[in-house]
């Protein structure tokens, strides 16, 4: 290897290093939970047996990452950074993997740039840093990917095993993570056939034994599947969505404006051609979110969101490292990866925080009794909010930061505070609302924390903002105006 080489690799490991620190360490661990967060710490915080009921009566996922998690909390692991802090591990682990995966795949060194291309994309970011299943999946299936590529090139039992094993544990991770089994698919139909050490009879069979082990699994999606709405993104499909959902600009602006930069200043030719690996890649990035898609117009209800199939960047970021190495200068080579992080660092990078932990101190000090709204779908269904039984998932932002005031639960459209229990109640009253909630109704263009705020002074009272985040608390005081007669109001 060259010297000039060495030096491209060493640039983009020290650029890649910048960017994980900008990226994923710039946000802070030990800020407040949000609310899936604080829902995570009330699922572990119990025995093994109720760990298990929680998560299979108020999520809808498996109960593996919950489990795992259960046994971290033993631990004494509690912090909100503690809690944080395996996820960050497992997206550093798929660094790693697809950092694995291109090497094999390209045969080149310089496709550590893969790491660069990586590094810049939101929703991985936001996993990094999330006490949720989303990393440990995002994980499985790029170590079980690189896994398969290497069973199927040098077959060995050992490494059927432990291909199984991880597909297994993707799976579980998050049930729509199994969709990766398709890639897999893509990746033994396409590559060449001298690269194949095992025939499409051994994979199937393999396949097979791990659809047994997910049995259990089946039968739970197929219960998820029932209550289907709940997971749906309650902002209607669009053609805007769509494509924000689909192409990340985070990091395409930035690798298209680095290209034309370089072709500018250091003109090459891309010796890019459309074989068996890319179209591989290709089907990667495009397959899963066209799936999401076409069962979102099928099933009339909004299952498109970026979430649910956002492994699929690997893809990308596999066919984007194919087209920078067929660049056939190395100094254009140079200039793309130097603009390109350049343009990341550039990039603001804002953090929609809850700040659960600011509202409780707040509240703590506050003898008024407290309306919450947490967001949670469920609150809409009368019956579901008022059962005992599930008032501590409804309320787990406050398990986690415990407060002594009177709470009351509410549905988005408020009917609690808006009834003739308004005076009762208080003539001073804590609310809490999500700012992100949006209603689907052109009227309450001001979300949830509008609509109460123009309610409430209809009805004679003053508001102030005490906490101003992703989570609201306001202060609502009945003023001295004259109170209007008629309370009726139409949600």
């Amino acid at each position: 290897m060259s010297s000039e080489k060495a030096l491209s690799i060493w640039l983009i490991a020290l650029l890649g290093g910048v960017l994980l620190v900008r990226n994923y360490f710039g946000f802070s661990l030990s800020s407040s939970l949000w609310l899936d967060e604080a829902i995570t710490a009330w699922i572990i915080n119990a025995d093994l047996q109720e760990v298990f009921r929680r998560t299979l009566n108020f999520q809808g996922h498996s109960p593996l990452y919950f489990t795992l998690m259960w046994l971290y909390r033993a631990g004494g692991f509690l912090h909100e950074w503690q809690l944080r802090l395996p996820s960050l591990l497992l997206s550093i682990a798929t660094l790693v993997s697809l950092a694995a995966i291109t090497r094999a795949y390209f045969s080149d060194r310089s496709s550590l740039v893969v790491v660069l291309f990586a590094l810049s994309f939101t929703p991985w970011i936001r996993d990094a840093v999330n006490a949720r299943p989303y990393a440990l999946a995002l994980a499985g299936v790029h170590l079980s990917t690189l896994l398969f590529l290497s069973l199927i090139k040098d077959f060995r039992l050992w490494k059927a095993a432990l291909y199984l094993c991880t597909l297994v544990i993707t799976c579980y991770a998050h049930y729509l993570s199994a969709l990766v089994v398709t890639v897999h698919l893509f990746f033994f139909l396409l590559l060449p056939r001298s690269e194949k050490g095992i025939s499409l009879r051994g994979v199937i069979l393999a396949w097979t034994v791990s659809a047994v082990a997910l049995i259990p699994g089946m039968i739970h999606f197929q219960e998820i599947l029932e209550r289907s709405a709940l997971y749906s993104y309650p902002v209607p499909l669009s053609l805007k969505s769509t494509l924000i959902n689909f192409f990340p600009l985070e990091f395409l602006v930035p690798f298209i404006f680095a290209m034309v930069v370089a072709r500018i200043f250091f003109p090459y030719r891309l010796a890019l051609k459309l074989d068996q690996k890319i179209l591989a890649a290709l089907l990667w990035f495009l397959f899963p979110p066209l799936v999401f898609l076409a069962l979102s117009c099928i099933r009339g209800e909004n299952l498109f969101f970026s979430r649910y199939f956002e492994w699929h960047f690997g893809g990308l970021a596999l066919l984007a490292t194919g087209i920078f190495l067929s660049i056939d200068s190395l100094r254009a080579k140079k200039c793309v990866v130097l603009v390109f992080v350049v343009m990341q660092l550039l990039a603001p990078r804002t953090w929609q925080l809850e700040q659960w932990r600011e509202v409780a101190e707040v509240i703590r000090s506050a003898p008024e009794p407290v309306v919450v709204y947490t967001g949670l779908i469920e609150l809409e269904n009368a019956t579901f909010r008022q059962n005992p039984k599930n008032r501590d998932y409804l309320l787990a932002p406050f398990q986690y930061y415990p407060v002594p005031n009177e709470m009351e639960l509410t549905s988005s459209s408020f009917e609690t505070l808006f009834s003739d229990r308004l005076e009762p109640l208080s003539s001073s009253v804590l609310v809490v609302t999500p700012k992100i909630v949006q209603f689907s109704d052109p009227a309450r263009k001001g979300g949830v924390r509008g609509f109460v705020t123009q309610e409430l002074k209809k009805r004679g009272f003053k508001e102030e903002t005490l906490v101003d985040s992703q989570v609201v608390l306001q202060h609502y005081e009945k003023s001295d105006l004259h109170l209007p007669n008629n309370r009726t109001i139409t949600p």
